[in-house]
């Protein structure tokens, strides 16, 4: 079983503007490692090989997929404790997007979150508040997506 989910990963100046705001967040939570950052299509859970390979094949088939999204709002998020960069608005495709997505899953046998769809880029984990920061709009750029493996890292 493997932990998967459907993301997108940042280009170069993408990275740079949030790996600038991440080292603004030390102080109230843990920044992401900057190879961790990435926006989150769809979070799937423990994943057995034969609904990987399930998952693969039909996302393969997607058409339209997103390409930009515009991150302008830090927000705190309680419950999981993270810091996130979040849109204020968000072309409605992303949203297709995602329905599409979480229907593969399904047909998969996937079990997926039924909450509404947020876009964001996680910053901080193990948040305690938001601090008071104005953050400067981050333009994600997009032409593709990835099935990504969430690893836990040990530490010694």
């Amino acid at each position: 079983m493997k932990r998967l989910f459907f993301a997108l990963w940042p280009d170069h100046n993408t990275l740079s503007a949030c790996t600038a705001i991440c080292k603004q967040l030390a102080d109230c939570g843990k920044p992401v490692a900057t190879n961790n950052l990435h926006v989150t299509l769809l979070f799937l859970g423990n994943i057995n090989a034969q609904q990987q390979t399930e998952l693969t094949l039909g996302a393969a088939k997607l058409r339209n997929i997103p390409t930009k999204l515009v991150l302008d709002r830090l927000e705190f998020w309680q419950k999981p404790k993270v810091l996130c960069l979040t849109p204020g608005a968000f072309d409605p495709n992303f949203l297709h997007f995602h329905t599409e997505l979480t229907r593969i899953a399904d047909q998969s046998g996937v079990i997926t979150d039924s909450r509404p769809y947020r876009p964001h880029a996680t910053l901080a984990k193990k948040a305690r508040y938001k601090p008071d920061l104005s953050v400067k709009p981050v333009i994600w750029q997009s032409n593709g997506f990835c099935l990504a493996e969430s690893l836990s890292t040990l530490r010694a």
